[in-house]
């Protein structure tokens, strides 16, 4: 029997993540940039403890790292109906979590083939946003066998599912009374019986540090989008989507200051694509002067202001609808 696929589950840069498990909880946060390239997987950093009650944020946030990973995700909150992982919060990424360039360690393990060179396990390490080494122009370092002490750090960019990230949670973090059930029953200890669970009401969103400085500019865009889309329903085609994304990412996320906007976003007629364009155009003239007095200097910062979904056209469409993801 196929399982029921549930609404889709957006991730935000900074989500607090809830990982459910044997009556206990520990924490995550999304720190995956727009550069980060790993479709296998979303890149989170694993807060230190494991709780028995549901803590405070301002808890979680002030703990240590455990570790960084990437983890499979989609199927826990689109399928899965034991609700294992939940966002429950959004906070500020640490600046070290949102470089323009990071290194990831990974590893093959390839199997003894006969006439083949390579058997056993290869370590590497790669960029996964494009950037390259200097010396070779290539994006990719291997090491053969051992893997350099200097580079044991870095994170893996290996992929896990929901248990495999459970058993990591369980072997290294720091509050060592929450052992492994497996543990358990080899030590025949008991543990003390968990606290009774504190339910949150709502999924707490944490403020703001100041409102987003392009909201009035990206409301009335939205607002010339539906207007648009009331005579042209061909705005909504993945063609037109993806042209739309392109100017947006380029113009106002990257702030490409040489991009030259097109004339043309793949609407049927001339007067749609101009129509778009004049609508384009304003906005980013507009959000990019308010962009830069208020400071928003990094791809990041922009990509947030521009993908905030609590700011909605008249009639209540977000920048998903006609943009997807920057």
């Amino acid at each position: 029997m196929t399982k029921k696929k549930k609404s889709k589950t957006r991730l935000k840069f900074g989500d607090i993540i809830e990982i459910a498990f044997d009556g206990k909880y520990a924490y995550a946060q999304y720190i995956q940039n727009e550069k980060i390239k790993n479709p296998g997987g979303v890149f989170l950093r694993i807060f230190s403890e494991i709780y028995t009650t549901r803590p405070d944020i301002a808890h979680i946030l002030i703990s240590d790292d455990l570790f960084q990973i990437f983890v499979h995700v989609l199927y826990e909150f689109e399928y899965s109906e034991e609700e294992r992982l939940k966002i429950i919060a959004n906070a500020t990424v640490p600046e070290k979590y949102n470089q323009p360039s990071q290194l990831f360690k990974t590893y093959n393990d390839w199997p003894e083939i006969a006439g083949f060179t390579r058997a056993g396990r290869e370590w590497f390490i790669k960029y996964l946003d494009g950037t390259v080494f200097p010396e070779d122009g290539e994006s990719l370092k291997r090491f053969g066998s051992i893997l350099p002490e200097e580079y044991h750090y870095l994170p893996t960019s290996q992929e896990i599912y929901y248990d495999e990230l459970v058993e990591m949670i369980y072997a290294q973090a720091s509050n060592a009374y929450d052992v492994h059930p497996k543990q358990r029953e080899q030590q025949q200890e008991e543990l003390p019986v968990p606290e009774p669970l504190v339910e949150l009401s709502e999924p707490e969103r944490l403020p703001s540090p100041r409102p987003n400085p392009i909201a009035k500019p990206l409301e009335k865009l939205l607002t010339r989008l539906d207007g648009i889309m009331e005579q042209y329903e061909e705005l909504q085609d993945t063609d037109v989507r993806e042209q739309l994304y392109e100017a947006v990412h380029n113009a106002f996320v990257l702030a490409k200051t040489d991009y030259v906007l097109s004339d043309g976003f793949g609407m049927f007629t001339k007067t749609g694509n101009k129509r778009v364009h004049s609508a384009l155009a304003t906005f980013l003239k507009k959000a990019n002067d308010l962009a830069a007095k208020a400071n928003l200097t990094s791809d990041q910062s922009r990509l947030a202001a521009f993908q905030d979904d609590e700011v909605t056209s008249e009639n209540g469409s977000t920048y998903d609808d006609y943009f997807g993801d920057c």
